[in-house]
């Protein structure tokens, strides 16, 4: 079954709030959508969110690959069975980086779009779900996280934590507000919940170490990309000096990224997200180096990711089966519209929505709101 055509939008959905931390602070989600039409009418979406501070990809950047590389390359593809699908899937972030070196260092939400759509269209053709489903463990729940903001909205949303019930939360640090913030939502949300901080690479080695030795708390547990994605060797000395996890995130885009961290001991966690480590398979690929080398796994996301990435998110979990943290699956809690039939949240205490049973991702894209909040910015 052959591709009839792909059209790629520049998709734009307002929050219901904005979220900030020490690099950014969003009200929309601004995302790549790619649609995936073969030749029976059968279509398919894949979704990406490229982040100029993670990846180095624009907006600019993914669409010049896809309608100039990636995309004329797939219009010949022609499988039997989706067992070829899944086969070229596998390797399509390797493919794509040796073929066109040209397009970037790093290429996953590039190439995450792309492997997304194929397994929808491919995987409703051919009535098969977009990748092998497992069963996650029981206890596998989603962490709460809890914005770079001010002393009355940290204190609403610390609230507003405790009263679903997260035993996991997630603090953005990285401001001059960041002791005082520590010490309310500790206070608010009890000793019982676990704590880690993120400070997306905005201090130094000294910095972290320093704050640490101020406000280091029985249940912190996890500091997340404490300084710049290339400091390597103050990821190191970190993960040796530090009395809590050193889990990397902007230092670590794809395999090869996982291979190095790993090899010189720069971390003791991983944070994979699906769009910025180039799709299911890339990202299978890292967590499963991480189980092999004794490396916790948090399983993150995007802020602003719609149901198409979080469908994606929940087959991965559950294929995983155990991983130590997790975020996402807000849908339309963050989201003023989904994009899909079924927004995919999380429920009290972080539960985990139901894997959607369909074929392919097995979520309905409604094409009423493609409309509304894409920009349509081209067909291949």
């Amino acid at each position: 079954m052959r591709i009839k055509s792909f059209d790629v939008f520049r998709l734009q959905i307002p929050f219901r709030l904005s979220f900030s931390h020490s690099k950014a602070a969003r009200r929309t989600s601004d995302s790549v959508l790619l649609r995936c039409t073969l030749a029976d009418g059968t279509v398919g979406y894949g979704e990406s969110l490229p982040r100029p501070y993670v990846t180095g990809e624009t907006m600019d950047s993914v669409a010049d690959n896809l309608a100039n590389r990636f995309l004329p390359t797939l219009k010949s593809f022609d499988p039997s069975a989706f067992e070829e699908v899944s086969s070229r899937c596998e390797n399509l972030y390797e493919e794509m980086h040796s073929a066109f070196p040209e397009a970037g260092k790093y290429i996953g939400a590039s190439v995450c779009a792309v492997e997304l759509a194929l397994l929808d269209a491919f995987g409703k053709h051919f009535d098969e779900p977009c990748i092998p489903t497992g069963s996650a463990s029981p206890d596998v729940r989603f962490s709460s996280v809890i914005g770079s903001c001010s002393k009355p909205v940290l204190t609403a949303f610390a609230l507003a934590t405790r009263l679903w019930g997260f035993q996991s939360v997630k603090l953005k640090i990285g401001t001059d507000r960041d002791d005082e913030n520590l010490r309310l939502a500790h206070r608010l949300l009890g000793k019982r919940v676990q704590l880690r901080v993120d400070v997306n690479g905005v201090w130094s080695a000294d910095q972290a170490l320093r704050w640490l030795e101020h406000n280091m708390l029985n249940n912190l547990v996890a500091m997340e990309q404490p300084v710049a994605a290339d400091d390597f060797d103050g990821l190191k000395r970190l993960t040796k000096a530090a009395p809590i996890d050193i889990m990397a995130d902007e230092s670590l885009r794809d395999l090869e990224d996982a291979r190095m961290l790993s090899d010189q001991g720069c971390c003791r966690a991983f944070n994979i997200r699906i769009s910025k480590c180039g799709g299911l398979y890339h990202s299978l690929k890292i967590a499963r180096l991480a189980n092999d080398r004794g490396l916790s796994v948090q399983i993150g996301c995007q802020v602003g990711e719609t149901s198409i990435l979080g469908a994606a998110q929940l087959r991965l979990v559950h294929l995983l089966g155990r991983v130590r943290f997790l975020e996402g699956c807000y849908g339309s809690l963050l989201l003023k519209q989904d994009l899909t039939k079924t927004s995919l949240r999380f429920g009290r205490s972080g539960a985990l929505p139901d894997i959607p049973k369909g074929s392919g991702l097995g979520v309905h894209v409604l094409e009423k709101r493609v409309n509304e909040f894409g920009q349509f910015l081209g067909a291949i």
